[in-house]
């Protein structure tokens, strides 16, 4: 029925209405297109503030960037809720590294929305409420201090239900994605371009087709969808339908909708076989078919990302397609199941190896994770099964292996706590447990021992891991900014405070405290602000208040303005500036403070409920 819908209704502009559409549908442009980065870095624009009750309808509202004025109202921003917004692939290596997109939980009553990589916008999901009582759903972008707009939205299904996938794939440099459609409701791939309101239907010709939680990519030559049908693929650079991509040797009867991109979206890995648990690993590029990694299916671990696994990446391939990893199950001694690393190797004749089996680790290190490759080096850590309500290891090591064109296995310990350090390794226990593990620049991987209580700096691609501070009883976050890491832990012993700390991240080992509290005394995550300052909301109890601290310089302004609760996203703004929300009992507004002794810039609107949206 859907196919014939298609072909009756052949322009764009019907489509449009069809399918319930607010955003102008125009021809979609080429890719080459200005970066996103270069738009972000133009003159400033506006700021954009949501105005309604926490958790209910509003408008977001536009204020000129120098006075604060507002401007003129839009009809697309009027009627929105926010709703939860995840993407695709997110570790927990990654977070607080501004290289990769983060999700906050910031919004009123802990709705979700991304930021993008190296600070290029914020995007949101929501609902918004049409005359006639029905919904649409859709996505919001904001640039970096630019204009919001909506990018794509879709009338809602049986007039109030969200036709959308719950999980976007972004592409790494944080300028496209792509959604989909449930499969009850029209069941379509979409690509979206933050650089152009442009959206491009990529499923116009087909069916519906229904894609796995874990089921999409986007690179910057193209991008896939696994669906229960097979594997979809789309080139960027062509503004055509998406095509089936072919699949070598025994038709497959199972797709699992698990997939994982390579490092710089040059690539990916996706599941496919006879049965849920009898898969095969294929690698898929740009051009031609599949790839097979294996002859025979194996039982097969998800791909292991955030929201459901803490233990991930379970699944990796080089940015070339040559090198594939993934986690299988054996049978273990005693019964049960043990999962281990696989690799292979396109290029070598041999087959995948079974890279943690017993001949090269000792059989009592049943667990593996965080699997990722650089280059044809793989990375992975290998160690005991941590309590199943919490996930990841325990007693672990982090080593590389490499499997060459001849089919020759090597492998290397990164970490060296199990005393064993030349392959294989088959006498010796690890000591690490990699509570916490957050990659961040210079080389330097920030790793959380829960059983020794310390911080460590780790060079994983050299080797070496480096004590950087006791006594640590939980490491809250963790970010980047001018050269150092700003750490978030409480302490075990004493008073058992919760402290900052900054760390060097080109001088290993140097570390001074930034500021200490108490048990009670909460730091959230914090947004970096120009001139290498970050912006940070503290909580005593009931009682908030707003920081500015310079890590470089150990300097900390605290705001004096009076009020005591907050809503709401801090906001990055120009010249070291933050945006943050007063929550008074009659007024809302949205303050930019300069820092101490300096004038502070209030929006000018009436008092009702509100926040930045950065």
């Amino acid at each position: 029925m859907k196919r014939a819908v298609r072909l009756r209704m052949r322009s764009k502009a019907q489509l449009a209405c069809f399918f319930g559409l607010v955003t102008l549908f125009v021809p979609a442009a080429a890719r080459a297109q200005a970066p996103l980065q270069d738009i972000a870095s133009q003159p400033l624009e506006e700021w954009s503030v949501f105005h309604g009750p926490p958790g209910g309808h509003g408008s977001v509202a536009r204020y000129e960037v120098q006075t604060g004025a507002p401007l003129r109202p839009s009809a697309e921003l009027e009627g929105l809720r926010w709703l939860p917004i995840e993407i695709i692939g997110r570790e927990q290596g990654h977070e607080g590294n501004p290289a990769f997109p983060q999700v906050h939980a910031d919004l009123p009553l802990g709705v979700t929305r991304i930021e993008l990589p190296n600070g290029l916008g914020g995007l949101y999901h929501f609902e918004r409420l049409r005359a006639d009582g029905s919904k649409s759903f859709g996505y919001l972008f904001i640039p970096k201090r630019g204009r919001a707009r909506v990018m794509l939205e879709l009338r809602g299904l049986a007039g109030t239900l969200n036709p959308w996938h719950p999980r976007i794939a972004l592409d790494p440099q944080g300028d496209s994605f792509l959604a989909a459609t449930l499969e009850w409701g029209s069941g379509d791939l979409w690509e979206v371009d933050l650089r152009t309101p442009r959206p491009r239907l990529r499923t116009a010709h087909l069916g519906p087709v229904r894609i796995g939680l874990n089921g999409m990519g986007l690179g910057d030559q193209f991008g896939f969808a696994v669906t229960s049908q097979g594997v979809l693929r789309v080139q960027r650079s062509n503004p055509g339908d998406a095509e089936w991509v072919p699949v070598p040797g025994p038709a497959v009867a199972y797709w699992s909708g698990e997939a994982a991109l390579s490092r710089a979206g040059t690539a990916a890995i996706v599941l496919g076989g006879d049965s849920p648990t009898a898969l095969i690993p294929f690698a898929l590029t740009a051009q031609g078919g599949l790839q097979r990694a294996l002859d025979m299916p194996q039982k097969i671990g998800t791909a292991g990302y955030l929201p459901e696994t803490l233990g991930g990446p379970y699944l990796s391939i080089s940015d070339d397609g040559r090198h594939l990893a993934w986690t299988a199950f054996f049978p273990a001694h005693m019964g049960g199941e043990v999962r281990d690393v696989m690799q292979a190797n396109l290029n070598a004749l041999a087959p995948a190896a079974q890279v943690t089996g017993d001949a090269n680790i000792i059989d009592t290190l049943e667990e593996v994770g965080r699997i990722g490759h650089f280059g044809a080096r793989l990375f992975f850590a290998v160690g005991e099964a941590n309590d199943p309500t919490e996930g990841g290891l325990e007693a672990a090591d982090f080593f590389e292996s490499q499997l060459d064109d001849q089919g020759t296995l090597t492998m290397f310990n990164r970490t060296g706590t199990m005393g064993d350090n030349t392959w294989p390794f088959t006498t010796g226990v690890p000591t690490l447990v990699p509570e916490r593990v957050l990659d961040l620049s210079a080389g330097r991987t920030l790793i959380f021992d829960g059983e020794s209580e310390q911080l460590f700096f780790a060079d994983l691609q050299q080797g070496g891991l480096q004590p950087i501070h006791a006594d640590v009883k939980e490491l809250y976050w963790a970010r980047e900014i001018d050269g150092w890491a700003v750490v978030a832990f409480g302490r075990r012993s004493g008073a058992r405070p919760n402290e900052l700390w900054r760390f060097s991240l080109t001088q290993p080992g140097v570390g001074f405290p930034l500021d200490s509290g108490s048990p009670l005394h909460v730091y959230a995550p914090p947004v970096r602000l120009d001139g290498a300052w970050l912006g940070i909301l503290t909580t005593v109890v009931s009682t908030q208040s707003i920081r500015r601290m310079q890590p470089a310089s150990g300097q900390i302004e605290i705001w004096n303005g009076g009020a005591n609760q907050f809503t709401g996203p801090l906001l990055a703004g120009p010249a070291g500036a933050l945006g943050f929300s007063p929550a008074q009992p009659n007024s809302n507004q949205q303050v930019l403070w300069f820092g101490s002794g300096q004038a502070q810039l209030t929006l000018q609107h009436p008092s009702y409920p509100g926040h930045w949206l950065p």
